[in-house]
């Protein structure tokens, strides 16, 4: 059997992996806390991680000089890397470096803004795999205007995650709160961008559940930022508890490109605090909208409006057996 790497390193990728695939995991430690980290292993019910490197978030070089090291230690057939992270491009790079194939899972997004890394963690990820898995068709539309060829559409690998919970998670009352995310560095890292943020939540009155990034919670005490009162500030949520906020918050607001789609899959109204994203497939004006920095300000009459529940759409992000499929290729191309 052909040896096969993935590497991760933040709380998406961990989310995406497959536990029955027969693989070593190595970890750069992008998400090095336990609340960021471990706890997603221990809910996902994932093997542990072989190798766990320690590499800051943004030590892009670092994490490119130790997976090449491991690679040439362990030499694999395969290396897979996932979604947009810092840890995708440096496996994508490393495993380049060493001529070893690379399969790209969640391949072909694109928000068209090149001022997010992430733009160009997806970029050079999918120019460099040998196969890109695709979770919609706009995904494969995006890479065959780019010109290339080695592209499969299997379907959305988070949706094969979340599928078999739903109705766990409807169980659960509805309440009137909302549920916000924020970390992204555009956003977090502008004291004028968090302070309007922050005023317009207040001024809604209305509870919100906050698990605080640690970037953002760095970020706010550098700035001095005092939350209003109706925020509630708690540690990051596992995976399934996560999931259970956003099922009985009224809305979700967040710049997670993960969770707002994962507020779609569970039918909640989502304000994504962006000028575009990449997946365009949810918004729809109505229920799922973007909301650039100039008009965060107005959250609040955003808010005040009647935002509906979102219908989600057939089959657009697949049937729930996009890793069946992926490891179908897998083995028929001699990975497996």
């Amino acid at each position: 059997m052909s040896k096969i790497i993935s590497v991760v390193g933040a709380r998406p990728n961990f989310i995406k992996l497959d536990s029955s695939l027969p693989q070593i995991i190595v970890h750069t430690g992008q998400h090095y806390d336990d609340e960021m980290s471990a706890i997603f292993f221990r809910d996902l019910h994932l093997p542990k991680p072989k190798y766990n490197l320690g590499v800051n978030d943004c030590d892009i070089g670092n994490m490119i000089q130790k997976l090449t090291e491991i690679f040439q230690k362990e030499k694999p057939r395969l290396v897979i890397v996932y979604g947009d992270a810092n840890s995708t491009a440096a496996g994508a790079i490393a495993a380049y470096q060493k001529r070893i194939p690379v399969a790209h899972v969640e391949a072909g997004l694109r928000s068209s803004n090149r001022r997010m890394l992430e733009e160009y963690n997806r970029i050079i990820s999918d120019h460099i795999a040998t196969l890109n898995f695709c979770p919609t068709r706009t995904a494969v539309e995006n890479l065959k205007r780019e010109g290339l060829t080695n592209m499969y559409l299997v379907g959305d690998v988070m949706y094969d995650r979340i599928l078999p919970l739903k109705k766990k998670f409807k169980k659960g009352k509805r309440q009137d709160y909302i549920y916000l995310t924020c970390h992204r560095a555009e956003n977090v890292d502008d004291k004028q961008f968090l302070f309007l943020l922050f005023r317009a939540l207040g001024k809604t009155k209305r509870r919100i559940i906050f698990p605080v990034h640690p970037r953002t919670k760095q970020q706010i005490k550098t700035f001095r930022l005092k939350l209003p009162d109706n925020i509630e500030v708690v540690a990051p949520l596992g995976y399934e508890q996560g999931l259970q906020a956003m099922t009985q918050a009224s809305v979700v607001i967040t710049d997670s490109g993960g969770m707002q789609k994962e507020a779609y899959f569970l039918g909640r109204p989502c304000l994504i605090l962006r000028r575009e994203t990449e997946w365009p497939e949810i918004v729809d004006g109505k229920s799922i909208l973007l909301v650039p920095p100039e008009h965060v300000r107005g959250l609040e009459k955003i808010l005040s409006n009647n935002l509906q529940k979102p219908r989600i759409g057939s089959k657009l992000f697949g049937d729930g057996h996009a890793w069946k499929k992926i490891k179908q290729v897998l083995k028929k191309e001699g990975f497996l």
